[in-house]
């Protein structure tokens, strides 16, 4: 999930580091942010199927964009990218096995003590 607004050449290399991931099966969510640049026919121009934009004619905020982003998503899990930051190719699948490596699912309570 990509909130962006103005920000067209740190926005393209932050998406490009989701859509390199390997070993996962992803869907990225763009809350373009009323941008006023190119952003948003970049990202319309984008022919990739996991793609999916969300535009807002009036800037929200980042908390306006990130509830939009969460309720547009149907995965089961979800990882916010700022449009500033990238990741390496690996970060989504090791994040996963390191989820797994716990023993724990997500819903199942810590234990008290």
């Amino acid at each position: 999930m990509i909130p962006t607004r103005n920000r067209r050449r740190l926005f393209a290399l932050a998406l490009a580091s989701v859509l390199d991931q390997r070993g996962v099966r992803l869907e990225v969510i763009v809350v373009d942010e009323a941008s006023t640049d190119d952003t948003a026919g970049m990202v319309y121009a984008i022919a990739d199927p996991r793609v999916h934009v969300v535009r807002h004619d009036v800037p929200l905020g980042m908390s306006g964009a990130r509830n939009r982003q969460i309720a547009a998503a149907t995965g089961e899990w979800i990882a916010f990218l700022d449009d500033d930051d990238i990741w390496v190719p690996d970060k989504l699948v090791l994040q996963l096995q390191a989820l797994r490596e716990t023993g724990r699912s997500w819903d199942t309570p810590e234990p008290s003590t």
